[in-house]
């Protein structure tokens, strides 16, 4: 489940504003990711599930130290209220989630390097806790630092990130040619895995001439695709371009 409410990330995710962080959407992993059914006794829910997939973490398993991470944290936003409760599982969340970064699990290196960017006190806002003992400062040299680790892997909301870094010349050279090159790169494996979720962002880079050149044609092509897939961000994008007289890809 996508997180765009409040709105990992996320991943995917829960968003501040059209620049804040992302909570990515834990990736789908057969029979394996938890079905929380919260109780009033049980405000976060261990179900079987839940517990076999923490037993692949704890065996080193990345991807299921991932998944864990975010889990805990949707179960902050969605269900725990005690704010000693959350403050317990964000801790935990962070814990795992550098377990998955530092075994150069993509998504993993791509939330860490979003929680460098704007550090814990913006999360523990979020989640409504303290962020004494958390302590994560914002950090733009290390969110780049992740950033480029999991584009190398080519990981797409991670390419789209660094893409920005590198056109604005945040925490390391400005560098405009290499910030097209990870958006085309990142629109071609976009449009190859018909991900709708990444190609309304992006459209929109092209549409508004950010980091690349204004592309009217380009932009309403991805929000096409990304309707047809589903999104009803992207129908409504496409039908305002086309109310204003943009063609049909």
């Amino acid at each position: 489940m996508r997180l765009r409410a409040f709105i990992f990330f996320i991943f995917a995710g829960l968003i501040l504003g059209p620049t804040g962080p992302t909570l990515a959407a834990p990736p789908a992993r057969a029979a394996k990711t938890p079905t929380p059914s919260p109780t009033a006794q049980s405000p976060v829910p261990l179900d079987y599930e839940f517990e076999s997939l923490k037993k692949e973490a704890v065996a080193g398993d990345a991807e299921a130290q991932f998944v864990i991470s975010q889990q805990l944290m949707v179960w902050n936003l969605e269900t725990v209220k005690d704010p000693a409760k959350k403050k317990e599982n964000f801790l935990e969340a962070l814990q795992w989630l550098r377990r998955s970064a530092d075994q150069e699990y993509p998504r993993a290196m791509t939330a860490l390097g979003e929680i460098y960017e704007y550090g814990s006190k913006k999360y523990s806002t979020v989640f409504g806790i303290s962020d004494k003992g958390v302590n994560i400062p914002r950090d733009k040299a290390e969110a780049r630092r992740w950033y480029q680790k999991a584009a190398d892997l080519k990981e797409l909301e991670a390419m789209i990130k660094l893409a920005t870094f590198c056109a604005t010349g945040v925490a390391g050279p400005k560098d405009p040619v290499a910030a097209q090159k990870l958006i085309q790169m990142a629109r071609d494996k976009a449009v190859s895995q018909n991900n709708k979720d990444i190609l309304p962002s992006l459209a929109e880079i092209y549409e508004k001439g950010h980091i690349v050149p204004k592309d009217l044609a380009m932009a309403i092509k991805l929000y096409d695709q990304a309707a047809k897939l589903g999104s009803f961000e992207a129908k409504a994008k496409y039908d305002e371009m086309r109310a204003k007289g943009q063609p049909r890809p």
